[in-house]
C-alpha cells in the first residue's frame, strides 16, 4: 500500500473458521479506503481458543467441543473487539484486547486466557505489518516513528552483536505504587542477561539460544579439557553468538523479576513511612539472597571498613579503574559470562524528589512530619544508600528542577557515586532548552 493509503487503514473483523478437527483458522479483515480486504490468518489449535474462550467468560465447553462450535463461538465473542482501529494505533488495540480476553479468576484460567490473548496480538501484529508492506517488526517499527522514537540501526554483520551485547533494553518492575503526593516507587531492574545467571538455568523453562548446535558443540569442548584432554588452540576466542542472549530471554526475565519483586513487597514495606528507604533495599537484599544466592555472594555487601578509598566504586567482577568500568586486568581474569551478568539483577529508587521540594522550608520532606533536607544532605543520603547497596543501580529524579541548589547537587553526586550507579534527571531551570540532566 502506498503512505497515503496506509495512514487510512484500520482493522474491520476478527473472524474465525474450522480447520480441520482440531484447528481454528484466525483471519484479520481491513478496511482499506472503503474496501474490506483480508490481510493476514493463522492456525490455532482448538483447544487454546476453546480454553482462552472460556476462561475470558464464553459459554464453550473446552474440551468437548467442535472446530466449528469453538469457531463460532469466537466469532460471536470478539469478531467486532477491533473493529474501527487504526493499524497502528497499539494502545487502543491492547486496551481493547486486555478487556476481552481479561480472565474470570485463578492461575489456570489466566494462563489460558493469556495464551489466547498472546496468539491474537501476534496474528494482528503480523497483519499490521503486512497492510503497511512488510512485517510484523516493519509494524513495530512505524509506530515507535509515529511516537517520534527513532529505532536502533539492524545488526549488519555477527561482529555487531559483540557491541550490542549490553546495548539492549531492560526491564523495571515497580514494587511500591506511588504513595501520597510523592509519587515515589521502588522498582527491580533486570538485563536480558539475567536469564543466563545459574540460579536461574532452567527454573522457568529450557533456554532457546540463538545457534543451539554452537553451545552444545562447546559445551562438549569444555567436558573434554576437563577429562585432560589437550587445550585447543585459540579457544579463548569467543563465538558470535555467546554474545547474543538467550531467544527466551525476556519471558524468563519477566518472571523472575516478578518474583522478586513479590518478594519484596511481601514484606509490606512502603515508602510512604521510609524516610531513608534503607527497609527497602534490605527486603531487596533478602530476596535476592533467597532467590539467587550464587549472585547475591558476587554482589555481597560492602562495609564501611572495606569501602576502597575513592570517588569511584569497584565492579562487582573484580574491580573497577580509575576512570569507571572494569579495569584490563579484570576483564582477563573474569570469564564472559561473568562480564555479562554482573549487576544483571539491580533495584531502582524513583523519588519524585519535585513532589517532596517544599519551597517555604526550602528543602526536601519526604515523609510526613519529618524535617526538611537540603539538597547536599539528598546527596549524601543517595550516596550513601548506593555504596550500601551494590545493586542499588539507578536513582530517578533526586532533586527538584525548582531548587536552586540542586543542579550543583547533582554534578556533585554524579562525581561521588559508585561507578555501576546512574542517576536520571529533569532538566533543572538553569539546564540549556531541551537539555536533560543525565549522570553515569
Amino acid at each position: 500500500l502506498s503512505e497515503h493509503t496506509a495512514a487510512g487503514v484500520c482493522f474491520a473483523q476478527l473472524r474465525a473458521r474450522p480447520s480441520g478437527a482440531d484447528g481454528v483458522r484466525c483471519e484479520v479483515a481491513a478496511l482499506v479506503r472503503g474496501s474490506r480486504v483480508s490481510a493476514c490468518e493463522a492456525d490455532l489449535p482448538r483447544v487454546v481458543v476453546a480454553q482462552g474462550l472460556a476462561a475470558a467468560g464464553a459459554v464453550v465447553d473446552a474440551e468437548a467441543g467442535t472446530s466449528a462450535s469453538v469457531a463460532a463461538c469466537f466469532n460471536e465473542a470478539h469478531g467486532d473487539v477491533v473493529c474501527g482501529v487504526d493499524i497502528m494505533n497499539f494502545e487502543e488495540l491492547g486496551r481493547r484486547l486486555r478487556t476481552a480476553f481479561a480472565p474470570t479468576a485463578g492461575d489456570e484460567v489466566a494462563a489460558n486466557a493469556a495464551a489466547l490473548l498472546a496468539a491474537v496480538e501476534e496474528l494482528l501484529l503480523d497483519a499490521a505489518g503486512r497492510l503497511l508492506g512488510g512485517s510484523a517488526l516493519d509494524a513495530i517499527r512505524a509506530h515507535l516513528a509515529s511516537r517520534d522514537l527513532a529505532c536502533a540501526p539492524g545488526l549488519q554483520c555477527q561482529l555487531d552483536l559483540e557491541g550490542w551485547q549490553h546495548a539492549m533494553p531492560e526491564l523495571l518492575i515497580p514494587v511500591c505504587p506511588a504513595d501520597g503526593a510523592a509519587k515515589r516507587r521502588f522498582l527491580i531492574g533486570a538485563t536480558a542477561w539475567a536469564a543466563a545467571l545459574p540460579d536461574v538455568s532452567g527454573k522457568y523453562g529450557e533456554p532457546v539460544f540463538v545457534d543451539e548446535a554452537a553451545v552444545l558443540y562447546r559445551q562438549a569442548a569444555l567436558e573434554e579439557t576437563a577429562q585432560g584432554s589437550p587445550e585447543t588452540e585459540g579457544q579463548d576466542q569467543h563465538e558470535p553468538e555467546e554474545f547474543c542472549p538467550m531467544l527466551n530471554s525476556w519471558e524468563t526475565v519477566a518472571r523472575l523479576g516478578a518474583e522478586v519483586a513479590e518478594k519484596v513487597g511481601s514484606g509490606g514495606q512502603g515508602l510512604a513511612s521510609d524516610e531513608d528507604f534503607t527497609a527497602l533495599l534490605q527486603s531487596f537484599r533478602a530476596a535476592i539472597q533467597e532467590l539467587l544466592p550464587s549472585y547475591a555472594a558476587a554482589h555481597a555487601l560492602v562495609t564501611e571498613a572495606e569501602e576502597r578509598p575513592g570517588s569511584r566504586g569497584a565492579s562487582p567482577v573484580s574491580g573497577g579503574d580509575a576512570e569507571g568500568g572494569i579495569s584490563e586486568s579484570a576483564q582477563l581474569s573474569a570469564t564472559l559470562e561473568q562480564q555479562q551478568t554482573a549487576g544483571c539483577v539491580y533495584c531502582a529508587l524513583d523519588f519524585d524528589a519535585d513532589a517532596a521540594w517544599d519551597p517555604d522550608a526550602g528543602g526536601y520532606v519526604f515523609a510526613e512530619g519529618a524535617p526538611a533536607r537540603s539538597a547536599e544532605e539528598l546527596a549524601d543520603l543517595y550516596l550513601r544508600l548506593c555504596r550500601a547497596e551494590p545493586l542499588l543501580r539507578l536513582l530517578v529524579r533526586p532533586f527538584s528542577p525548582r531548587d536552586p541548589a540542586g543542579r550543583a547537587a547533582l554534578d556533585r553526586l554524579c562525581e561521588t557515586l559508585p561507578v555501576e550507579a546512574a542517576v536520571v534527571s529533569e532538566p533543572s531551570s538553569d539546564a540549556p532548552e531541551g537539555g536533560a540532566c543525565v549522570g553515569f
